[in-house]
């Protein structure tokens, strides 16, 4: 059985096929550094394309099989900084500060450039998640030049859209923003196998273009961006965020009805995923546009799942957020006692 595995793991890298499949056969034909190694670049590609579950899912089995192994200080590092990223993007996690700064001093030590570059990354989303926007633009800056200084061409594409994701969403410099998807795009045309940091850049470029009113150019991003999703199913996991820009892109092309059943149809995807804040976003979108539309009901009934969720997180501002919803929904339904008792709440 082990060398069935062993001859399928030589015929699949030959193939270059993805790296997930690669990884379960070095595992079983006991190549254990070389199953650490893919189970990582299984990780990082479904992070890439925001395939959270996934991705954790492999980083747990590579720190398994290091257990096992005599794994170098560097592979145990990367691991350990790829654990963080993917629960600081997928949770919004901004713990582990104090762990961080040691494996930024364990990485200048080795002089490992791709942990340099990840500590770096990690740092801009940790002050995103803390919310001060004072640390933002410098943790932007730093990351593109030790992205210049100690990375490949990927590395700087990959921090770039995430510099210009900062710079959009969060400072609300679209511009800014837009400036470094157009400095990115050629750099990602040169590359083989491009396919999902064009269908992100292309994604970074329509929200810019939908902040910046500019709805046909946005339109024709958006277009580009599904081809790509739907010609890689590896890519699938970015559907959620190319339905939530089409949904934006409906509203502000005044089809209001379009995009409040996305925002339903985007529901059970997002419990699918388990994906807390995106699935605030949808309820809360639902409520507002069921209102808009007098689907009273239904935005009764998706007000009071949001009030829920928004009690499980124990966030005092989002139960207020949430029972304000809530009571916008039933004063709009005709329940004026529950609409009370919620504002009193």
């Amino acid at each position: 059985r082990v060398e069935r595995h062993l001859v399928a793991t030589n015929v699949l890298i030959r193939a270059k096929v993805s790296a997930e499949q690669i990884a379960w056969h070095c595992e079983a034909a006991n190549q254990l550094h070389e199953a650490v190694y893919y189970h990582q670049k299984a990780a990082e590609s479904n992070l890439l394309v925001d395939g959270y579950q996934n991705a954790r899912h492999h980083v747990q089995a590579a720190q398994k099989i290091g257990e096992r192994i005599d794994l170098s200080a560097e592979a145990a590092l990367r691991l350990d900084l790829l654990g963080i990223k993917i629960n600081q993007i997928s949770l919004q996690s901004t713990d582990e500060l104090e762990r961080l700064s040691d494996l930024k001093e364990i990485a200048y030590q080795l002089e490992d450039s791709n942990s340099i570059i990840q500590i770096a990354q990690l740092s801009l989303h940790l002050v995103i998640g803390k919310g001060d926007h004072h640390e933002i633009e410098p943790a932007c800056e730093h990351l593109l030049e030790v992205s210049e200084k100690y990375g490949d061409k990927r590395e700087l594409i990959e921090s770039m859209l995430l510099v210009a994701d900062a710079k959009m969403n969060v400072l609300m410099k679209s511009g800014k923003g837009f400036d470094l998807i157009h400095l990115a795009l050629p750099l990602i045309e040169s590359l083989n196998q491009n396919e999902q940091y064009l269908a992100a850049a292309k994604l970074l470029q329509a929200n810019a273009f939908l902040r910046l009113r500019e709805i046909k150019l946005a339109g024709e991003a958006l277009e580009v961006a599904y081809e790509l999703l739907q010609s890689n199913k590896l890519l699938e996991p970015m559907m959620i965020r190319y339905e939530y820009l089409s949904t934006v892109y409906a509203q502000v092309d005044s089809r209001i009805v379009e995009s409040f059943e996305r925002y339903k149809a985007s529901v059970p995807v997002y419990k699918m995923l388990d994906d807390v804040q995106g699935l605030m976003a949808a309820l809360g979108n639902v409520a507002h546009l069921g209102m808009i539309l007098g689907q009273h009901e239904e935005a009764i009934a998706a007000s009071e799942e949001l009030m829920h969720i928004a009690d499980a997180k124990s966030d005092i501002q989002d139960q207020r957020l949430a029972r304000i919803r809530y009571a916008d929904s039933c004063l709009m339904g005709g329940y004026l006692d529950e609409a009370e008792a919620a504002m009193a709440d």
